[in-house]
């Protein structure tokens, strides 16, 4: 009798403890957009800040990258955050989920709003993405900037 009422409780504390369980508030999510451009370097170049970017970047076909904008915003989760990149796109994330592992389930888009105000922004990517902190994830592709390509790379931080 003892063991079956021990056992009871046991089970009452572990589902308990199951409905509590912990979401993290927000994560950290770590933006840097470059235009990336060919201007016929035998070496890549890359803006002063921009080393961390290197391996990400490593597989494009350009040879010089500037900084546009780099910056680290919390993001809650299940909201959706804007993060300026220019006056032309922004990017939108949502972390959904965060596994045992410490991967962040993220939904992600970079929208770009058109020239003519009276029409609808576009969405240039979407992707949802299982991230684990310092990975990074890569938007290129389709979005101009200054004569070159916008390419986007963003990160958890731990």
């Amino acid at each position: 009798m003892v063991n079956l009422l021990s056992t009871g409780i046991l089970i009452v504390a572990l589902a308990a403890g199951e409905g509590n369980a912990i979401k993290p508030e927000a994560v950290t999510v770590s933006m840097v957009a470059v235009r990336a451009t060919i201007e016929g370097r035998e070496e890549k170049h890359f803006d002063a800040g921009l080393e961390a970017i290197r391996k990400a970047v490593a597989d494009l076909p350009y040879d010089t990258y500037r900084k546009v904008k780099s910056s680290k915003t919390p993001a809650p989760f299940d909201q959706e955050t804007k993060i300026g990149i220019n006056k032309e796109y922004s990017l939108y994330v949502t972390p959904l989920a965060k596994k045992s592992d410490g991967r962040i389930r993220m939904k992600a888009r970079i929208e770009m709003q058109p020239k003519d105000e009276k029409k609808k922004a576009i969405n240039t990517h979407v992707t949802t993405a299982l991230l684990k902190p310092g990975k990074k994830l890569k938007f290129c592709g389709g979005m101009k900037a200054d004569g070159g390509e916008l390419v986007v790379i963003i990160s958890i931080e731990d």
